[in-house]
């Protein structure tokens, strides 16, 4: 009999035996029967979710028919999730493999057997949401005295971890580079621009930051002293503040949302709590900043271009920075002329990159014109299905979510409402199995097989009869990177690298 061993133990949380000694009881188990064991071990992974190493491993090898068993010492060590828990027990059942609980002395193949252990599963997932509430609560009521709940400090602080009441806790404390953050304010609202002051950051102190960091620094209340007037203007935007001004900074729990793109100051999840580190910035300058901030924002672009089908391929020859794709003027009958430029001129200016601007027909021309004419090197275009595997996975995880609420909801519901779910749950359970299916042949497909020259012929006249999106996708499977440089000489500006 071939023997899978899992055993898995989160050293944040779980007490009781560790990962040796679950495989010396599981083996134990075992002794009057002929065994071959192969052992799986994932530490410090929770039970919350499948995404394990080892556990991924053996599942593999349970869909290729390596075991007749799979053991644990107790089935929460599997998950502690019940819908990712039924699945898995559906894929064993599947592959005729049993599962075993040395702990937990139940015949799984049996009726009653199968019950129990979705009894057990179910409570070993309220033990895990109430492991995680616990910590969610822990580092609530610490954040609302001040206390740092974790993550790397933001710029110019470190942590301080220090023993209170017996127990660990974090504060920050600023570095010596801290009244640094004073210029970067000012600077802001001298220019009025995030973009200029990521150039004069760049031209004065050689930081390359990107604007969401700039952004970050500019409306961030840790920077802010603590007074009666900043705590008014936080309560106009409906933010509780916690303590009493002390003229420190504050620090913030909870991230604010997002409305069309812009962030906006009101989430019934955030709150702010005065603290008690060395706070760089008045609360006039940090009004005063939030006020123009505000005034200024715009809703982010979309990530792909409209316009172009090389972003995303396109660099830089002489910084390596990626090119996007700008606005340049409307002609007279109505078109609009789009060029490419290097973000990292875009970004910093100049000084540190020269490269000159080139019309995107140019460049997209000059591209499709070497495919088509077959006048780049041999392509070994390789089969990419990780978007595949991205998309599925997230309709997997998507099925899921609506599984675990209607088994939620199973519990609140009448007879004829309990039947309308049923049958969702089944059509949700059905479509994932499917989905799974379909998973594991992308995960096993040779990703390495180049296309033939028919292959490589039908991928061209796709790509010259396709939209945007669909080019984009077909030239990222044949090319690596397209460079301009506009100090090379002409014809060798342009640069095409096949994978």
């Amino acid at each position: 009999m071939k023997v899978a061993i899992y055993s898995r133990k989160s050293i944040l949380t779980d007490v009781g035996n560790s990962i040796g000694n679950q495989i010396n009881m599981i083996k134990n188990y075992f002794k009057n029967e002929q065994c071959t064991f192969e052992i799986f071990e994932d530490e410090g992974f929770s039970g919350g979710n499948t995404n394990r190493p080892s556990f991924n491993l053996m599942m593999k090898k349970v869909k290729d028919n390596c075991f007749d068993v799979v053991a644990v010492y107790r089935i929460d060590r599997i998950s502690r999730n019940i819908v990712d828990f039924v699945n898995i027990y559906e894929d064993l059942q599947n592959h005729n493999v049993n599962l075993i609980s040395i702990t937990e002395n139940f015949d799984p193949s049996t009726p009653y057997g199968k019950l129990v252990m979705i009894i057990l599963a179910t409570f070993a997932e309220m033990e895990r949401e109430g492991i995680s509430q616990r910590v969610k609560d822990n580092k609530i009521e610490n954040a609302k005295l001040g206390k740092w709940g974790g993550g790397a400090a933001p710029f110019g602080y470190e942590i301080d971890r220090t023993i209170e009441n017996g127990k660990s806790v974090s504060y920050l404390v600023a570095k010596t580079d801290i009244d640094f953050v004073k210029d970067i304010f000012n600077s802001y609202l001298k220019f009025k621009s995030l973009h200029k002051v990521q150039i004069w950051l760049y031209e004065t102190s050689d930081i390359k930051w990107s604007l969401s960091t700039v952004r970050y620094i500019l409306s961030n209340p840790i920077y802010c002293c603590s007074n009666s007037k900043v705590i008014d203007y936080l309560s106009s935007k409906n933010i509780t503040v916690y303590g009493t001004p002390n003229g420190k900074g504050f620090i913030s729990y909870g991230s604010r949302p997002r409305k069309k793109g812009i962030k906006e100051w009101n989430s019934k999840d955030m709150f702010i709590a005065v603290s008690k580190h060395y706070a760089p910035i008045d609360s006039d300058l940090w009004i005063k900043t939030q006020v123009l901030l505000e005034e200024n924002a715009i809703a982010p672009r979309p990530k792909s271009s409209k316009v172009s089908f090389l972003t995303g391929l396109l660099r830089c020859g002489v910084c390596g920075s990626p090119l996007t794709v700008n606005y340049n003027h409307t002609n007279k009958d109505g078109t609009k002329n789009y060029y490419y430029v290097c973000t990292g001129k875009r970004k910093y200016g100049v000084s540190y990159c020269n490269n000159k601007n080139i019309n995107n027909w140019i460049l997209d021309d000059y591209v499709l014109k070497k495919l088509l004419d077959k006048k780049i090197e041999k392509i070994e275009v390789k089969s990419d299905n990780s978007k595949q595997i991205a998309t599925i996975e997230k309709r997997i995880n998507k099925n899921s979510t609506k599984i675990e609420k209607l088994v939620n909801n199973l519990m609140e519901v009448g007879n004829e409402a309990a039947l309308v779910i049923n049958k969702k749950l089944k059509e949700l359970s059905i479509e994932n199995e499917n989905l799974k299916s379909s998973l594991w042949k992308l995960n096993n497909e040779n990703s390495n097989n180049s296309l033939s020259s028919e292959e490589y012929d039908e991928v061209l006249t796709v790509i010259e009869n396709s939209d945007h999106e669909a080019k984009r996708e077909l030239l990222g499977m044949i090319i690596d990177r397209i460079e301009w440089n506009c100090h090379l000489p002409h014809g060798e500006d342009i640069k095409i690298f096949p994978k």
